[in-house]
């Protein structure tokens, strides 16, 4: 292999190298922040179904239901 072509070669090789470490990086942050967004909206969703539960295991509530069924 001429010394040309081998030179050529590893620089090729090692800007591939470095252009896939730079979007492994991008990629990495961009995945923390959505994974931060889908943290925050799983949050909001558990506080919903917390609010839901405790209506629906009141005990006003059940007896509204009953009513209603035997109507």
């Amino acid at each position: 292999m001429d010394v040309f072509v081998f030179v050529i070669l590893i620089t090729v090789i090692g800007g591939s190298i470095h252009l896939a470490k730079v979007w492994i990086r991008r990629n990495a942050s961009a995945n923390a922040a959505r994974s931060e967004t889908l943290e925050d909206e799983v949050d909001a969703l558990r506080e919903r179904v917390e609010t839901l539960e405790r209506i629906v295991t009141d005990e006003k509530y059940r007896l509204d239901r009953e009513i209603k069924n035997l109507e």
